[in-house]
C-alpha cells in the first residue's frame, strides 16, 4: 500500500515532507488503537523539539509524544478529524 494514499489529506503534506527528508515508510497499520484508525510508521523523523520548529500545524492536527518505555514509538502527528497518524 502506498503510504501517501493511506494517510488522510490533512496529514499528506507532512508525510510528503518527511519522506522528502529521507524518512522511509516501514509499514501502515489499520486499527492501530482505539483513537487511531490508520497509522503510518516511519523509520525516522524529527525529534519532538525539531517537529515543533519545523511544522506549522493546522486546526485539528496535533503533535504527540510517547515516553512509555513499553513502546518503541517516540512521537508523531495525529489528525483528530480522520484519526490518522504518521509517526516514528
Amino acid at each position: 500500500m502506498e503510504a501517501g494514499a493511506a494517510i488522510c489529506p490533512h496529514l499528506q503534506p507532512f508525510l510528503r515532507k518527511l519522506t522528502e527528508q529521507g524518512s522511509i515508510v516501514l509499514r501502515v497499520d489499520e486499527g492501530a488503537w482505539s483513537n487511531c484508525i490508520q497509522n503510518v510508521v516511519l523509520d525516522k523523523g524529527p525529534t519532538l523539539a525539531q517537529a515543533l520548529e519545523t511544522f506549522e500545524l493546522p486546526a485539528g492536527v496535533k503533535l504527540w509524544h510517547n515516553d512509555d518505555t513499553h513502546y518503541d514509538l517516540e512521537n508523531g502527528l495525529a489528525c483528530e478529524t480522520c484519526k490518522h497518524s504518521p509517526q516514528k
